[in-house]
């Protein structure tokens, strides 16, 4: 009751400083996690089962790490995979958060976790316009199979954000990872995009959108991530 009370005290003074936008309000449900600055992570992404990512998981104590995407793959002594998991922490008050798993499977087929990184959306959000990843420059190669979880009702709010886009770029999205509580919905979206630049090489992007209470949306955000940045 006490954070509707604060969503509702933040819709009111949001409404107060844009007249454009009508206040709205959404229930929310007991399993949606907060995050800084009022973002809700989706929980409900599906998990994959991976025979590597478990093998090298084995050990780890204190955390419970799910994978839900593989986000690439590189080719070293052996190959590096780079999972996205949803990570909660074993503890009595136990919090959850997104994480960049880097595992590495050896010619042997033995698997070791090379390194765990903070998956951090607001890094993603902070700035305004197209920037590009680099992600292929370090020998990622982004997995390009990877399954369209949005359901109907998401993948029209995704397209309308595009619509009319003519800058040459194509952006197809993945999953909804967060959403944020407004006069109306922000959504943060893992998406895939081609042609950046007259790269024809696959980028992935966080895209960020913004639904008003009238269905209108609006695209406020897209940046690229660099898969290199989580392997250190």
């Amino acid at each position: 009751m006490k954070k509707l009370l604060i969503i509702l005290t933040c819709l009111l003074m949001l409404c107060g400083c844009n007249s454009e936008k009508q206040s709205g309000t959404m229930e929310l449900e007991e399993n949606e996690l907060e995050i800084v600055g009022g973002w809700y992570m989706n929980p409900d992404l599906p998990a994959i089962n991976d025979a590597y990512f478990d093998k090298a998981m084995q050990g780890v104590t204190g955390v419970g790490y799910t994978p839900i995407l593989l986000l690439g793959s590189q080719v070293v002594s052996g190959t590096n995979y780079a999972y996205l998991t949803y990570a909660t922490t074993v503890t009595p008050n136990a919090s959850s958060s997104y994480k960049v798993v880097i595992i590495n499977v050896d010619t042997n087929g033995e698997c070791e976790v090379l390194n765990i990184s903070d998956f951090v959306l607001e890094e993603y959000m902070q700035t305004t316009g197209s920037n590009t990843s680099s992600d292929s420059l370090g020998g990622f190669v982004d997995n390009n199979e990877l399954t369209n979880m949005l359901d109907s009702d998401l993948s029209t709010v995704f397209a309308k954000a595009f619509d009319g886009w003519i800058e040459g770029e194509e952006y197809e999205g993945i999953c909804m990872l967060a959403s944020q509580v407004v006069a109306g919905t922000n959504y943060a979206f893992l998406a895939k995009g081609t042609g950046i630049n007259g790269d024809s090489n696959l980028h992935l992007f966080v895209v960020t959108l913004y639904e008003a209470l009238d269905g209108s949306v609006e695209l406020t955000n897209i940046c690229g991530i660099d898969l290199n940045t989580f392997n250190n």
